[in-house]
């Protein structure tokens, strides 16, 4: 596989691919190292597949290299790695998120306050709470609060009228 670094990538795509499915944990990070030095859909792709992977250490690689990819590669790798089962992931797509400036990411953050692992759960209290400075712990107060309020806000979660903020406040949940 490192020897494959100086080929055609498309070429050598279906062998990396395919390296995704060795038993050896070091072999599927390489394979996750030869497909980032691409930037084609199918390249894209195998990252994509590596975020599945059961070692942190490939799942985090592949997390690294999707996020020197174009805008949608990013995008669907953080969509991704924070509906995550593996926390690891989840930390990581969700950190990206940290920054909330896009009204369609609001229901992942939400969803990810119902998560079992309770490093997940403040994560996703915290964004919500410095996006929004509502105290939204559970899924449902959050989901309930953004229903009532989500027109109040334009595509990039800022006020569409300033004077509407004395609107936001929550019932302690």
């Amino acid at each position: 596989l490192y020897q494959l670094r100086r080929g055609n990538l498309s070429q050598v795509l279906p062998v990396v691919s395919q390296a995704l499915n060795d038993s050896d944990a070091e072999v599927r990070r390489e394979a996750v190292a030869v497909a980032s030095t691409g930037t084609t859909p199918e390249a894209v792709n195998v990252l994509l597949t590596a975020l599945n992977d059961p070692d942190m250490n490939v799942r985090q690689a592949s997390f690294q290299a999707l996020m020197n990819q174009d805008a949608a590669a990013r995008q669907q790798a953080i969509v991704g790695a924070a509906s995550s089962a593996y926390t690891d992931l989840a930390l990581a797509g969700l950190n990206n998120l940290r920054i909330l400036t896009d009204k369609a990411a609001v229901p992942l953050v939400i969803s990810s306050l119902g998560r079992q692992d309770p490093l997940v759960q403040d994560l996703a209290h915290e964004i919500l709470y410095l996006t929004f400075q509502a105290d939204l712990k559970s899924p449902a107060a959050a989901a309930a609060w953004w229903t009532a309020h989500q027109d109040l806000f334009d595509g990039n979660l800022s006020l569409k009228d300033p004077s509407t903020a004395s609107q936001l406040a929550t019932p302690q949940n």
